[in-house]
């Protein structure tokens, strides 16, 4: 009799211990998220149109790269846009601020006296030439690259050190970039959307890529989503580089013609310069990437 009980509790203890088939099937449902029946109705949605989104930033970075491309034949300019500097017309001419934008404001400051050019083992030495401090001719970035040249207390630096990567040449991009929305001819400064944009990009992506995740989604979602944040930061690209105000296009068209008078540059007029003079036409040049009638 005393068996008997103790195989009938013992029956009683597993069973009670043993899970469920409804509690079995519950919790398999907690644990498939590929589940159709936990899918909601917006993300269901989103899953079926997932290359909708990136097909339409593919659109709009085509219409924003047409809109900055067009305009026609810009008319022939002799002189660059009063109140640009060299550097500045760099950034102004494509929206994107590069190394050249640099040696051009360097090469620029030179022609200007501020600043003296000396070869030294297949780099330039940069020298302060004469004080420049409080000088109204100086503007925001050309204070900022000064500083980069005179500091600790020395006066001179290598090219390389201000064109390259690091502190100095960032800090000197992001005034040049800056002083350009100051003039009025980005509505805000390229660099700084940019940045701006690269962190929705990714943002986007990512939210995007989390939500697939708890659905459980597929392949193809998966990389729509990459997609979309791709195609999110070449939008962003097109805007900073085409963000420019009315009066920034009409200095960009000037530019342009500016551009092509520098490209036609005559031989005899370089070739009768001084030795060790610098043409003031130099440093737009450089800055305008036409240097090949000059330097080469």
């Amino acid at each position: 009799m005393g068996a008997r009980l103790a195989a009938a509790f013992a029956a009683l203890v597993v069973h009670l211990a043993s899970p469920a088939p409804a509690a079995i099937e519950s919790l398999e449902l907690q644990l498939r998220p590929e589940h159709p029946e936990r899918v909601s109705e917006p993300v269901a949605t989103l899953l079926h149109g997932a290359w909708i989104v990136p097909g339409a930033l593919a659109v709009l970075v085509i219409v924003f790269w047409a809109a900055r491309r067009g305009g026609g034949d810009a008319a022939p300019a002799y002189r660059a846009p009063a109140g640009l500097r060299a550097g500045e017309a760099g950034v102004l001419i494509d929206g994107h601020v590069h190394a050249r934008d640099v040696v051009a404001a360097v090469v620029d400051l030179a022609v200007r006296g501020y600043l003296t050019l000396e070869p030294a083992d297949n780099d330039v030495m940069v020298h302060v030439a004469r004080p420049w401090i409080h000088d109204k001719d100086i503007c925001s970035f050309e204070t900022v690259l000064l500083a980069h040249v005179f500091t600790d207390g020395a006066k001179s630096v290598r090219l390389s050190a201000l064109r390259g990567r690091g502190y100095a040449p960032d800090s000197i991009k992001d005034n040049l970039s800056h002083d350009l929305a100051e003039l009025g001819l980005f509505a805000a400064g390229p660099r700084a959307v940019l940045r701006v944009g690269r962190v929705a990009a990714v943002a986007a992506a990512a939210i995007w890529l989390q939500v697939l995740w708890n659905e459980g989604a597929g392949v193809s979602a998966y990389t729509a989503a990459v997609t979309t944040g791709g195609m999110l930061w070449l939008l962003v690209v097109q805007i900073a580089r085409g963000g420019l105000t009315p009066e920034g296009v009409r200095a960009r068209r000037r530019l342009e013609g500016y551009r092509e008078y520098l490209r036609r540059v005559e031989k005899h007029r370089l070739e009768a310069l001084p030795p060790g003079a610098l043409d003031e036409h130099l440093p737009w040049a450089i800055a305008l990437g036409v240097t090949e009638g000059w330097l080469g």
